[in-house]
C-alpha cells in the first residue's frame, strides 16, 4: 500500500510540474542583475557610442554652426553696410577709396537704388542705396531743373543713371545737386555733401559760396 500511494503522489507532482510549466506565459523573460531595462518584451543592456556615431554627431554640429554662423555674419555686415552709407554721408565712399586724390572716381546709381563706384572706368565697387533720388541742375537765373542723364553701360549692366556724383584727380568733387524726398543735397567742391530741408536754404548756400555751379563748371 505505501509503495503504491508514494508512486501514485509521485505521478501527481509530475502531472502538476508539467501543468505548471504549460501555464508560464510565452513572453516572460528572467532579467540577469546586469540587466538595466527588462520588459516582457525587450531587454536592453547598456553601451557606449562607438567612435563613428560621435564623428557623425560632431558633423552634423560643425555643419549647422558654420550655416547659423555665415547667415548671422552675412546679414550684420548687410545691416551695417545699410547703416554705414546714405546720401548724406557718401562723400566717405569717395575718400575711403585708394584711388582718391590720385584717380577720377566716379559714382553711377540707379532708378533702381543700385550704385556703381568706378575708377576712371573700371568698376570696383557696387552697393545699394534705398533712397530715391533726383538729380537737379541749377541754372543761371537760380532755377532748378531735373537732370535727364544718357544711357550708359558698366560691364554687363545697362541703364538710365539716377544720379552721377564725380570726384576729380585733385580730391575735388564736382558740384551737384540731389532732392530725396523733402530733403536737399548740395555736393559741395571742398566740403563734401551739405543737407537742407528746402530748396531756397540750398541755393541761398551755394549764392554765399564762391562755387556757384556756373562757376564750378557743374553740368558740362
Amino acid at each position: 500500500m505505501g509503495g503504491v500511494l508514494e508512486a501514485e503522489n509521485g505521478k501527481r507532482k509530475t502531472e502538476n510540474g508539467k501543468g505548471s510549466k504549460e501555464r508560464l506565459s510565452p513572453f516572460t523573460v528572467h532579467c540577469s542583475p546586469f540587466t538595466v531595462h527588462c520588459s516582457p518584451f525587450t531587454v536592453r543592456r547598456n553601451r557606449a557610442f562607438t567612435l563613428v556615431e560621435l564623428l557623425i554627431v560632431l558633423l552634423l554640429m560643425g555643419i549647422v554652426y558654420g550655416i547659423a554662423f555665415n547667415t548671422v555674419l552675412g546679414k550684420t555686415s548687410k545691416e551695417k553696410g545699410e547703416e554705414g552709407v546714405s546720401l548724406a554721408t557718401i562723400d566717405r565712399v569717395f575718400k575711403e577709396s585708394p584711388a582718391y586724390k590720385s584717380k577720377r572716381i566716379d559714382l553711377f546709381c540707379s532708378d533702381r537704388m543700385k550704385c556703381y563706384l568706378s575708377v576712371e572706368g573700371n568698376v570696383t565697387t557696387t552697393f545699394d542705396l534705398m533712397q530715391p533720388v533726383v538729380a537737379y541742375r541749377l541754372n543761371p537765373d537760380e532755377t532748378l531743373q531735373i537732370v535727364d542723364y544718357p544711357h550708359i553701360r558698366l560691364g554687363r549692366e545697362e541703364f538710365s543713371p539716377a544720379y552721377i556724383l564725380s570726384c576729380r584727380k585733385n580730391g575735388l568733387f564736382v558740384p551737384a545737386i540731389l532732392r530725396s524726398v523733402d530733403t536737399w543735397y548740395y555736393l559741395h567742391p571742398f566740403l563734401g555733401m551739405k543737407t537742407f530741408s528746402d530748396s531756397v536754404s540750398m541755393v541761398s548756400f551755394i549764392r554765399r559760396s564762391d562755387y556757384l555751379p556756373d562757376k564750378a563748371g557743374y553740368a558740362q
